[in-house]
């Protein structure tokens, strides 16, 4: 099923202010590697897990800890994709996307939030923030992975149906 409105759209295939950490290990040959992707999590062993994931999957990865951190990183240096929390102190994920649709020049890339929070309008308001994709915690490792490489696939194309139908056709192909 498809979901489409503002900026994103979603294929719905299933369900204190610290510096910004960067790294750049890995190699365990993901379908797509060597992309810079920024995790956006306050609970630390979360990002810390997801982080060891992308590494392995040949990425480079760099950890904010709330949104102001998030956006200091977006401005400074955009990554391939962002992978963004909702609760989080201070600034909300559905604020940073706020923040991100008002300053243009931060650019559009594809963005995965990740969140405990799973009701229908909770999905809603990400797809009208212009979130990619949508997932509730907890996640498997392969479809966490799954769907960051498709999404790493399409990122390219601009936002909107076009970059959802490839996208849904990339998670196809990458779970068969």
């Amino acid at each position: 099923m498809l979901a489409e409105k503002g900026r994103g759209a979603v294929c719905l295939a299933g369900h204190g202010r610290d510096p910004v950490a960067t790294d750049q290990e890995g190699s365990m040959g993901g379908t797509v590697t060597g992309k810079r992707i920024l995790v956006v999590d306050d609970n630390r062993g979360n990002a810390a897990l997801l982080a060891t994931y992308l590494r392995k999957s040949g990425h480079r990865v760099s950890l904010a800890y709330d949104g102001s951190a998030a956006l200091d990183a977006l401005r400074e240096s955009p990554p391939d994709l962002m992978i963004l929390d909702v609760r989080m102190p201070g600034m909300s994920g559905y604020e940073v996307l706020e923040a991100i649709n008002a300053e243009p020049a931060i650019g559009s890339r594809p963005v995965l939030m990740l969140t405990a929070l799973n009701q229908p309008h909770n999905r809603q308001r990400a797809v009208e923030l212009g979130v990619d994709d949508f997932l509730s915690k907890p996640v498997s490792k392969l479809d966490f992975l799954h769907r960051v490489e498709a999404l790493l696939e399409v990122a390219e194309l601009p936002s909107g149906l076009q970059r959802t139908l490839a996208y849904c056709e990339a998670l196809d192909r990458l779970r068969a």
